[in-house]
């Protein structure tokens, strides 16, 4: 009897708990159906990226399911509860589809900082790649979360009974789950005292590791309250700083008193001027005489000087530029707005006026003048002139941008050229151009080029890259302007020019198509930021440099050139003509980079090139920690505003008047 009862016992409270859940089930249906539908929703956003299937760390979304789950089951109106659920639901959907816009048209990862390129983003926006992929498939489930959800309500439409219970529960859940996640993936530079310790980071990228919507709210929480660097000991910061003195090389001072001229080409590429079909099997492939004909001055200013064709570029415009013109830049911040007016006496322009208080130092943009703050910014770090658009029209250049299309780089360079080159002063000119700016549609402004290219009868299938040859031609004429001048006023062979390539085409992929390079299982997976750089000197002579350089190598290069001794730690790169290479960690990707490697960690490297041994693993790590050393203390500086302080600026120009 005892026997039966406990089985009876049994087999009724099994019977009580399947109702029980059967109820809780119904009348939980739309916050199941919300976490199903939102985490295929991430997970589709993810797979849209081309970032493969899943989470490498879910932690942080699983908490905002938590989270928001939590709040859903607190509101006891199940029509209440279906509005709430469906607006969370679209917010998710617009932050994926905001994130991966933003990766397809630029290849940047959202950053809370971002929120200070705003008006920036609306003057580059000319198009918007939406991903048919996840824009169908999120419209089809918000079409059935509402349908089916509507459906649920008017069976249920009366309010569930509120048991007082279940608030406390929720709400002590709600508490945890948040301060999981805030000390769990929040972690922030402040806290982080040993900047080497993100070689080793177990990490992914942030879409694969987080996914979108964890990885917005993370940014906005640590952009709102952990975006602070500590300073500390002011008297350690300035024996670091102090430490090094550069390594001379065998070209040191070879352009001493030289004018210079650096012109950083908007998404300028070997491919549309040089033809390798190794590198490049979806190019143009013309050959050598098509290409002279098209490119004259590119190929004769390539076969007059230095060449850096292992030279890698992984940032955006601005940062790029500031990477040339400062030689270093902070993590979590951008410099043109979170630091316009800080004082930074190693920059390029303050240097060389320190060296010699007679040189004019100007910047020219054919772009607006407020764009990146510019305005604001430039002269604070020594340029004495700021040319831009309006300024430019002043001039005499045509301003195309009211005619839909990008300005002329040969027109900015022909109205300007007596300002930019001045004849009888030695000069330090910084020239951006932007007509090689994506999107590579077609443009009236480049008529002239499409017809010299069919004059020749080349088909090129592919339209993208025909207009950006189109684009790439004009900025060939620009330099054919600026060399004639040169020469004109007979200058040319006491200025060094430097041209160099702020980033790939990644607008529409263009770069990705045109070297067949899709993802990290790619044999050649680092070309796609291999990018040209390029000096001319009549010192230096044609050379091919084929070690590894990036964008921080410039300012330590001209620096060397120019015969100014300078402090190692205040610049991340090395001359490229000294034995030492450097290494990319991008500040917008969070990515390290050479010629042979792409990598998150260390300890997991995305990619490798298959001569990469042991040896070569060491030095990486080397590089590595050099970098991230001194990415610590230009933080400080840049966070505190270090060369603020009187004391401080007169150390800086004392020690370096002392060393040279």
């Amino acid at each position: 009897y005892s026997l039966r009862r406990r089985k009876y016992n049994l087999k009724y409270n099994l019977i009580i708990l399947g109702y029980k859940m059967k109820e809780f089930l119904k009348t939980n249906y739309l916050i199941l159906s919300f976490i199903i539908l939102s985490i295929t929703t991430e997970l589709i956003g993810i797979i849209a990226l081309g970032s493969g299937f899943g989470f490498s760390d879910p932690r942080f979304y699983l908490t905002y399911l938590l989270i928001v789950s939590s709040i859903l089951y607190l509101i006891k109106n199940q029509t209440i509860r279906l509005w709430i659920a469906l607006i969370l639901f679209i917010v998710q959907g617009i932050i994926n589809i905001f994130c991966i816009v933003l990766f397809e048209m630029t290849g940047t990862l959202f950053d809370f900082g971002m929120f200070k390129l705003r008006n920036d983003a609306m003057g580059i926006l000319e198009s918007i790649p939406l991903n048919f992929l996840f824009v169908f498939s999120f419209g089809i489930e918000v079409s059935l979360f509402y349908i089916f959800g509507k459906r649920f309500t008017n069976k249920v439409n009366k309010p569930i009974k509120t048991n007082k219970s279940y608030i406390i529960p929720a709400l002590v859940l709600m508490l945890a789950v948040l301060l999981n996640a805030l000390t769990s993936n929040s972690l922030n530079r402040k806290n982080n005292s040993d900047y080497t310790k993100l070689l080793y980071q177990d990490a992914m990228g942030k879409y694969k590791s987080l996914g979108m919507t964890s990885n917005f709210f993370n940014e906005l929480y640590k952009g709102m309250f952990y975006n602070d660097v500590e300073l500390g000991d002011e008297d350690k910061i300035s024996e670091f700083l102090y430490s090094k003195t550069n390594d001379k090389t065998p070209y040191y001072g070879v352009s001493e008193g030289n004018n210079l001229i650096t012109i950083l080409a908007e998404s300028l590429e070997w491919y549309s001027f040089i033809n390798n079909p190794t590198l490049y099997p979806n190019g143009a492939n013309l050959n050598d005489e098509q290409l002279d004909y098209l490119f004259p001055n590119l190929r004769t200013f390539y076969d007059d000087s230095v060449v850096c064709t292992n030279y890698y570029a992984r940032e955006k415009t601005d940062i790029s530029e500031n990477l040339s013109i400062v030689g270093a830049y902070p993590t979590n911040a951008y410099i043109n707005y979170d630091f316009p007016k800080n004082n930074i006496p190693f920059a390029l322009p303050k240097v060389l006026t320190q060296n010699d208080q007679s040189i004019k130092t100007s910047y020219f943009h054919n772009g607006t003048s407020d764009f990146y703050n510019r305005n604001t910014y430039l002269k604070n770090i020594g340029f004495q002139n700021f040319y831009a658009d309006e300024a430019l029209y002043e001039m005499g250049m045509t301003n195309w941008f009211k005619k839909g299309n990008r300005n002329l780089d040969s027109e900015m360079i022909e109205a300007a050229k007596d300002i930019m080159f001045p004849k009888d002063q030695r000069f330090y000119t910084y020239i951006t151009s932007i007509t090689m700016h994506g999107m590579y549609y077609e443009r009236a402004n480049l008529k002239k080029w499409y017809e010299k290219m069919n004059s020749i009868n080349i088909e090129i299938k592919n339209d993208l890259l025909r207009n950006y040859m189109a684009a790439t031609m004009e900025f060939d004429h620009a330099i054919g302007v600026m060399i004639n001048d040169l020469k004109d006023k007979d200058i040319l062979d006491k200025t060094t020019i430097i041209i160099f390539s702020d980033h790939n085409t990644y607008y529409q992929g263009l770069s990705n198509s045109i070297k067949d390079i899709y993802d990290y299982n790619n044999d050649n997976y680092t070309n796609l930021y291999r990018v040209p750089m390029m000096i001319r000197d009549s010192n230096l002579g044609h050379q091919v440099i084929d070690k590894f350089v990036s964008t921080t190598d410039i300012v330590p290069t001209v620096l060397d050139l120019f015969g100014i001794n300078y402090y190692q730690n205040f610049y991340f790169g090395n001359p490229i003509f000294s034995n030492k290479e450097s290494i990319i960690y991008s500040r917008a990707y969070n990515i390290f980079l050479t010629d042979k490697t792409y990598f998150y960690s260390i300890n997991n490297l995305l990619y490798k090139d298959k001569s990469v041994d042991e040896e070569y693993l060491i030095d990486l790590e080397n590089r590595a920690k050099i970098h991230l050393t001194k990415l610590e203390y230009i933080d400080k500086i840049f966070y505190h505003d270090f060369f603020k302080n009187k004391d401080h600026n007169n150390e800086f120009i004392s020690k370096t008047s002392e060393i040279n």
